[in-house]
């Protein structure tokens, strides 16, 4: 299979603590490979989840191992997702969400190889950590709220879970276009909260990786 076609498979997003259950089980890897297969699906993780496996010394490196036999791609940055998103919103199928596909030390993209010691080195991404590492403070109230609150039959409990969903989808926008943002004000049935997927995977990161045991 080459570049392309990995590039262009469905995604499997998993959070640390299960990539980290995958390290310590290595005979599980060849049912999980097969899984992938049969569902055309490639593992794919976000930066920061690299990063946090990086201050692991055992699990990052054991995690190439994993690679050696099950695929991976990894996220662009969330919020490059979410900019081309707003641009190209409401036609956001052609945002491609992923950077590139990892292969051995380095992200292998269409065009380019990246160094992953040199990313993961460099002063910019340990100031993506110290930033999430501060703000879960404000996340965890906001975040807290939804295993409780997911979609259920009733008009009443699915009015509150979109018109919260609004509210987190539309903070997030506002942070990179408020100008875009305010153009819903009043309107939260007017945006397609689930066009913006950089949203989410933010969310589902900060959710796996601060609230949820």
């Amino acid at each position: 299979m080459d570049i392309k076609q990995i590039l262009s498979q469905k995604i499997c997003f998993c959070d640390t603590n299960i990539i980290r259950y995958l390290i310590d089980h290595p005979e599980k890897w060849l049912a999980f490979k097969n899984y992938l297969a049969k569902g055309e699906m490639t593992l794919t993780i976000s930066m920061i989840q690299l990063l946090e496996l990086n201050k692991l010394p055992r699990y990052y490196q054991s995690f190439f191992q994993l690679l050696s036999v099950v695929p991976a791609n990894i996220f662009a940055w969330w919020r490059n997702i979410l900019k081309d998103e707003i641009q190209y919103y409401p036609k956001v199928s052609s945002v491609n969400p992923i950077f590139g596909y990892i292969i051995e030390e380095f992200i292998q993209t269409p065009s380019k190889r990246f160094s992953l010691k040199e990313i993961l080195e460099s002063n910019e991404l340990n100031l993506v950590w110290d930033f999430f590492e501060e703000s879960k403070d404000k996340y965890m109230p906001v975040l807290s709220w939804l295993p409780s609150t997911s979609p259920k039959p009733g008009a009443n409990h699915d009015l509150d879970f979109e018109l919260h969903n609004f509210g987190y989808v539309i903070g997030e926008i506002g942070e990179i276009d408020d100008q875009f943002a305010l153009g819903f004000k009043g309107n939260y049935n007017k945006l397609k909260t689930e066009s913006f997927k950089g949203s989410y995977l933010r969310a589902a990161y900060t959710y796996y990786r601060y609230i949820r045991d």
